[in-house]
């Protein structure tokens, strides 16, 4: 390189004059040394007219797929993986899966290569608009090396700029207040699905106007586009398609009906009891439960305690803030679970198993706090089981073929969090979590596991709940299996209830196999 001459182009953005800078030398350890900026002078004309050819045939499209396509390929758990589903339940699983598929494209939002050397400044995406509204297409500008190709005349005697919604789902319309302009421009299709607007080129303009007097036409009939929605959905996309010259772009438009807020009012003292219900299942453990409920009054007095029983002759627990549900017997857990968290009228809620007692170090203050730190944005916050310690696990998901995905459960956790350090990001915790109300709502507890299941829930809540286990808040596990629930829990009515379980999860989750480890 010694010796050699390096000359970079640059444009001014304010000006859009093009600049010629010279490196001389060769590169070494320190920076390379601009000799000084000078105007091309000359030669400029032929550099114009090479940057104006590159900037007026750009063409940015929103992209159906990522760039980094998904690989699909056969996977495998290995040893000690649960992997059986029937040919059956592959061909109805298969029809599941396209439309679950189709309402997950809704949601995505489109991936957009901008190329260099725009023309144009515009939004590629982030426009939201309520069904039956309108809202302005902004910004959009002109480049001032953009008006420089123009004065010279690149492009001709007229400028072009055509706006369509490919979707059709909405019309453009160019507002009343850009009506008055300097130069006459004529329009086309206003308030339709396409739009085109045409102006004199600057070359036939008279001198008296200045460049920036036509850049400033251009630029407020482009300000003055506004995209007015005419179709109803809640969720729908539009592609607004726009054309300058020969340069084209796609500006991505979201159709979205605003959400109402859900609200929690935790009454006027403020105090756990209006942010917490403590929830639980209980099933023929008599004892264990009442001994739940006496320690949790020890500590907190004023809690609403929700519990649902499925006992063949379930004992009835009464008392100041406690709601209990009888269930037909043997219903299952997470049929219990979902009664219990339909009566929760707290912002949160905190599970506890019926043989759980609360002692010293069951403060719940410290869960509600994580919840408040707005930087984590926590939706599940688990403690530990003292003399136990914690159950923390981490879930990875290895994509496959048309057979379905694998899926891996592996002890350990993701991070900690930056203002807990003695809490860890994970995906799966045990049965002592405090959990925001809504989220757990909107995934649910499937009624298929009666008497199996935990890490099923949070297989549902991959990506949608975001999970965290802290040392700071501890429960007791009083141990207690009384016969009479001992042989319900291990009997088995069918001799297939684990593949049967199995079969559920493999074919809801789109799984070949899964391994817990």
């Amino acid at each position: 390189m010694a010796g050699t001459a390096v000359y970079i182009l640059l444009t001014s953005i304010d000006t859009g004059k093009i600049y010629k800078y010279v490196v001389d030398g060769a590169i070494q350890n320190n920076a390379p040394q601009f000799a000084g900026g000078r105007n091309i002078g000359y030669s400029e004309e032929n550099m114009l007219y090479k940057v104006c050819r590159i900037m007026w045939n750009r063409t940015t499209r929103l992209k159906k797929e990522h760039s980094l396509k998904d690989r699909r390929s056969k996977c495998s758990c290995g040893k000690g993986a649960y992997e059986s589903i029937s040919k059956e339940s592959l061909t109805r699983r298969k029809k599941a899966l396209e439309e679950w598929k189709r309402d997950e494209e809704r949601k995505k939002e489109p991936f957009v290569v901008y190329e260099a050397l725009s023309p144009l400044s515009y939004p590629g995406s982030g426009l939201v608009v309520e069904p039956g509204m309108t809202i302005p297409i902004t910004p959009m500008n002109l480049h001032p090396l953009a008006l420089k190709c123009l004065r010279h005349g690149f492009h001709g005697n007229e400028i072009m700029i055509d706006l369509s919604c490919k979707g059709e789902l909405g019309k453009i319309f160019i507002s009343s207040n850009s009506h008055n302009l300097s130069w006459s421009a004529e329009i086309v299709g206003n308030n339709t699905h396409s739009l085109q607007i045409a102006l004199p080129a600057i070359t036939n303009v008279s001198q008296s106007n200045t460049d920036n007097d036509y850049k400033d036409v251009i630029n407020i009939l482009l300000s003055s586009i506004h995209y007015r929605s005419v179709y109803y959905d809640i969720l729908a996309r539009d592609v607004i398609s726009v054309k300058v010259q020969n340069f084209i772009s796609e500006i991505n438009v979201l159709i979205k009906r605003s959400t109402m807020p859900l609200l929690f009012d935790p009454g006027p003292d403020d105090d756990i009891a209006g942010k917490v219900t403590i929830v639980t299942k209980t099933f023929e453990r008599p004892q264990s439960i009442q001994n739940l409920v006496r320690s949790v009054r020890i500590y907190y007095p004023h809690v609403t305690i929700v519990i649902a029983d499925d006992s063949k002759n379930a004992s009835r627990i009464h008392g100041d803030n406690i709601k209990y549900y009888t269930m037909p017997f043997d219903e299952g857990w997470f049929a219990g679970r979902n009664l219990v968290i339909s009566q929760v009228r707290t912002k949160y809620f905190l599970w506890v198993d019926d043989d759980f007692e609360f002692t010293e170090g069951t403060d719940l203050q410290k869960f509600v706090d994580k919840f408040e730190d707005a930087e984590e944005r926590l939706d599940v916050v688990a403690g530990i089981l003292e003399k136990t310690g914690t159950f923390t696990k981490t879930l990875s998901v290895l994509g496959g073929d048309e057979n379905g995905d694998c899926l891996f459960r592996k002890p350990g956790s993701h991070r900690k969090l930056k203002n807990y350090p003695q809490c860890n990001r994970a995906d799966v915790v045990v049965n002592f979590f405090m959990a925001k109300t809504l989220s757990v709502r909107r995934i649910g507890f499937d009624p298929e596991y009666q008497r199996l299941g935990h890490t099923e829930f949070f297989m549902d809540g991959l990506g949608h709940l975001s999970v965290a286990t802290c040392s700071d808040v501890t429960v007791k596990h009083a141990r207690y299996k009384p016969e009479n629930y001992m042989y319900y829990r291990n009997r088995k009515d069918d001799p297939n209830d684990l593949e049967k379980s199995v079969e559920h999860t493999l074919f809801k989750n789109n799984l070949k196999c899964f391994r817990l480890g």
